[in-house]
């Protein structure tokens, strides 16, 4: 079946596919079915090594997709934390906005049942001490201007890298 070049990308990366591997799928040149036939005559032990190349392939290809998430933490001043529902500690954090990537992308959706894509943010806040995640957002800017209408937010800091 032909992809279509404005369709989503059959990586997975949530870019279109003429923004992803098209490109690299033209260069690879018309699949044939000489291609299937051989298929049906490599083994299970084959076809898992050709699954494992072609997953090395799309991580060098796509390197930003498997880096670590990078989390922020919203914050409110003193003067805004008492009667805050969502104040998680006495340092007045109040959200946690991230982005999702192929590190934490299952964790996410099993924990939320959201389709959640590579790429989308979500912010985690916790009011009355129970966790609650919104999303998917499409972007960082969106992830931090609903989690400032949500908490009240007033500022964000990237997380520490230990």
């Amino acid at each position: 079946m032909k992809i279509g070049r404005n369709e989503p990308c059959p990586c997975g990366s949530d870019k279109k596919y003429k923004q992803c591997c098209l490109v690299k799928d033209q260069a690879a040149g018309p699949k044939k079915n000489t291609q299937k036939k051989k298929l049906k005559n490599l083994s299970a032990e084959e076809l898992i090594e050709m699954l494992r190349a072609e997953q090395r392939a799309h991580r060098e290809n796509h390197p930003e997709e498997y880096r670590d998430p990078q989390p922020e933490y919203g914050y409110v001043s003193a003067e805004k934390m008492e009667g805050n529902q969502f104040v998680i500690d006495e340092h007045g954090l109040v959200c946690k906005i991230c982005d999702i990537t192929h590190v934490n992308a299952d964790a996410v959706r099993s924990q939320t049942n959201r389709d959640f894509r590579i790429g989308h943010w979500y912010v985690s806040t916790e009011p009355n001490g129970e966790t609650v995640v919104d999303g998917p957002l499409a972007n960082k800017e969106t992830a931090i201007h609903f989690a400032m209408d949500l908490t009240g937010a007033e500022y964000f800091v990237e997380a520490v890298k230990e």
